[in-house]
């Protein structure tokens, strides 16, 4: 992006947050609302399964959510 190369590095120490690991287990699905009636808020839970088929459902979920509110009034989204 901009010319520079972002990624995620391997052999980072891992951070075990317990708010986190509730709120992935809490919100299992993707889910998109409509906020202000001109915002779109979408939110993608936490994936550690890279499988080919699990990211085409994953991505499906992802257009299916945002098919249910996406307008012409939408300014935004927040991810």
């Amino acid at each position: 992006y901009k010319n520079k190369n972002y990624r995620w590095i391997k052999n980072v120490r891992r951070v075990d947050n317990e708010v986190v690991k509730n709120a992935v287990k809490k919100y299992g699905k993707v889910q998109a609302i409509l906020i202000n009636k001109n915002i779109g808020y979408i939110r993608i839970p936490g994936n550690n399964d890279f499988s080919t088929k699990k990211m085409d459902s994953i991505a499906a979920n992802i257009v299916d959510e945002i098919d249910k509110i996406n307008s012409g009034k939408i300014k935004g989204w927040i991810i």
